[in-house]
């Protein structure tokens, strides 16, 4: 073979090592250098629309609470209104006095016509999950008990009508803080039918609410379904709660089968409020909120249960107050058990507000009921 001939076969047998390199080396490593490359740029057009979307909700947010607040203020003047005073009036042309103007919004809501409370209705329509936290929904509620015959027949009609879901979620929470019975049969017939989240947990609530026994099966077979989301299943032992069911007074004495601490929360938060509206005068309650005081899971629980004990201010309390004490120590709570055990012992008359709370937040609920947007977090939790 020629030296030219030897030469041109090393090139040959060179650039074919240098190519089978490239194949099995170069070319896999430039692939992934080209599919990190892509990645990052994926990351980094993701990091810049959840950036986007971040400050989108935050800008939102803040246009929300301005609303808010706005329309706290504004109705603030609604809650705090009263009938205004007749005043002289020019007469009419036939001598007798003359129309009355038209409806202000400052009017009291028991003077609400029956368009303005449709009008304030279909406001709370909009978010039909946190109504009972909105400022509108006590202003509303007032409004609907002042005329109380046409409202349940109004709430009734929406139920059974071709309205969006949102509406009638709405209308299903009114009725159950309106609590008249008749509400009962139209709810238990949108419960078999609906098929929405929101609207079945506006039905679940308006029945918990609602008294009677007639809807009880229902919520004790809402409980028990291993299927009931937490929200459902705080709803059912709410309304149980209302009715001094044995299932909900083992929850709150120290807990049951598939009780959790935020349903036990919500079990004695209903059972607070229950003691309180009948100002403290049946006293089957006490010894519950003693046993809870001692077996509570957490703080939140033994400042309700002592709350309750606070509220009864009874000789009956006084085992369960000084064994909490003892076992307690030198905590706040163990300091104030102790100091109610004596002033009960002296025989000091109970103090006006004792039982209620300092800030009764839920004080425009029914019953103690849980909230709209944190139903799973029962306050003080």
């Amino acid at each position: 073979m020629t030296k030219a001939g030897a030469f041109l076969a090393g090139f040959v047998l060179a650039a074919a090592a240098a190519a089978g390199a490239w194949w099995f080396v170069g070319l896999p490593h430039a692939r992934d250098l080209e599919a990190r490359a892509v990645d990052a740029g994926r990351a980094t057009a993701r990091a810049r629309r959840d950036a986007s979307d971040f400050q989108q909700g935050a800008e939102a947010e803040i246009r929300r609470r301005r609303e808010i607040e706005s329309e706290v203020d504004s109705l603030k003047k609604a809650l705090t209104a009263a009938p205004p005073p007749r005043r002289p009036g020019p007469m009419a042309p036939n001598g007798g006095p003359a129309p009355a103007p038209a409806p202000s919004d400052d009017l009291a809501p028991e003077q609400w016509d029956g368009s303005r409370l449709r009008q304030e209705i279909d406001m709370l329509s909009v978010a039909p999950k946190g109504v009972v936290d909105s400022p509108r929904y006590p202003l509303v509620v007032r409004a609907l008990r002042a005329h109380d015959e046409e409202s349940v027949d109004l709430l009734v009609t929406v139920l059974g009508s071709d309205l969006e879901d949102s509406m009638k979620a709405v209308c299903a929470t009114l009725l159950g803080a309106v609590g008249d019975v008749r509400g009962v049969k139209p709810l238990m017939a949108l419960w078999e039918t609906a098929k929405d989240v929101e609207l079945r947990r506006a039905v679940l609530r308006g029945l918990a609410n609602i008294p009677g026994e007639e809807a009880t099966p229902m919520l004790v077979a809402v409980w028990n379904d291993p299927n009931s989301d937490a929200s459902a299943r705080l709803l059912a032992i709410h309304g149980l709660a209302r009715r001094r069911h044995p299932l909900a007074t083992a929850v709150a004495a120290g807990g049951a089968p598939g009780s959790t601490p935020p349903l036990r929360m919500q079990t004695l938060q209903t059972l607070h409020a229950q003691a309180l509206q009948g100002e403290w005068k049946d006293t089957s309650l006490a010894p519950l909120f003693g046993k809870a005081l001692r077996t509570a899971d957490g703080d939140p629980q033994r400042k309700m249960a002592l709350l309750a004990l606070e509220g009864y201010w009874s000789t009956d309390s006084l085992a369960d107050l000084d064994a909490f004490a003892e076992a307690a120590g030198t905590n706040d709570l163990a300091v104030r058990a102790r100091r109610l055990s004596d002033a009960i012992r002296a025989g000091k008359p109970r103090p006006e507000n004792a039982g209620i709370p300092a800030q009764r937040a839920g004080a425009t609920r029914v019953g103690g009921e849980p909230g709209g947007s944190d139903e799973i977090v029962p306050p003080g939790k």
